[in-house]
């Protein structure tokens, strides 16, 4: 299985649209040509630049126009989708260019699916049934099911070299790629998606100890169209964090896939979907807590 977002080293910046797109908000509409990018220096963040169409108006009113607008959110739009609300961070009027930023997700409308891809960022190495990759073999398919629908969790190909470089370097790398379809072959409902990917997020993050992040999600409807969906979840940068959980490169159990279908069958629980993201928050906020007092408070809480 292969990742939809592409990274070929650790840290590297991943292009995620480049065309014509456009700000709006109300009856103030820039129109730009330039790329959206996804960057995890020096922070983590969906990042958009481009270059002012004519607009129509006189530069000194453009100029002012535009100091007014750093204040304000806008809608980022495509033609080909891509939606996600937008701030303005800088602009040059002299190269008529202007860059900012996309808040929590840059993504064209969910569709009922029939195959879902999605990617994972900063998971630890995991055992499991053996994959085919060209002409090797290696284990790390991991296997998961609520109701009608199968999850598949692939550790990547290139698993040992995205290892070493994070340890050396730390930060961030695509470590897994997901699929979930259903088995009936109906579509996927995009409000169980949703709640699905919520749910594993936070087990996969449970299970490392520290925020794991699904960034990337690519849906296959029934006419055979993409739509796609870039987030921007915190993530934690690369460390082997020591927890509760003995780990699952040698998991004959397949006690993470018994964990996950636990956490997706609580995460149809109103009551459990509002109360479990807060009592792993605690958690997670308790591993990376500067006093051990702080900690001991933290996970006594959220235990």
């Amino acid at each position: 299985m292969v990742s939809p977002l592409r990274m070929n080293f650790v840290n590297q910046a991943v292009n995620l649209y480049s065309g014509e797109f456009s700000l709006e908000d109300g009856p103030d509409v820039f129109q730009l040509h330039g790329q959206v990018t996804l960057k995890w220096y020096p922070e983590m963040k969906i990042e958009w630049v481009g270059n002012l169409a004519d607009i129509g108006i006189p530069a000194e009113k453009a100029g002012n126009l535009l100091v007014e607008s750093v204040f304000r959110t806008f809608r980022i739009k495509t033609p080909t989708g891509f939606q996600g609300e937008a701030f303005i961070n800088r602009f040059n009027m002299e190269r008529a260019e202007l860059a900012g930023s996309v808040k929590e997700s840059f993504s064209q409308p969910f569709r009922p699916a029939e195959r879902v891809h999605f990617s994972v960022v900063n998971f630890y190495g995991t055992a499991g049934e053996p994959i085919r990759y060209l002409n090797s073999i290696y284990r790390g398919r991991l296997r998961a099911r609520y109701g009608a629908y199968r999850l598949t969790f692939d550790q990547v190909h290139n698993y040992d070299e995205m290892y070493r470089s994070l340890d050396e370097l730390g930060g961030y790398g695509v470590t897994h790629a997901g699929l979930i379809e259903r088995t009936d072959r109906q579509p996927a409902d995009p409000k169980t998606i949703n709640e699905l990917i919520e749910a594993l997020n936070w087990v996969l993050s449970f299970n490392a100890g520290r925020s794991v992040g699904i960034c990337s999600i690519h849906g296959n409807d029934t006419h055979g169209g993409v739509f796609k969906q870039y987030r921007m979840p915190a993530v934690d940068s690369w460390r082997n964090e020591a927890n509760w959980c003995p780990g699952v490169e040698n998991d004959p159990e397949d006690k993470l896939g018994r964990l996950v279908e636990s956490v997706m069958e609580k995460f149809t629980i109103p009551h459990w979907q509002q109360t479990l993201p807060r009592l792993l928050q605690w958690y997670l906020s308790a591993k990376t807590a500067g006093f051990m007092e702080n900690r001991l408070v933290s996970v006594h809480a959220a235990l």
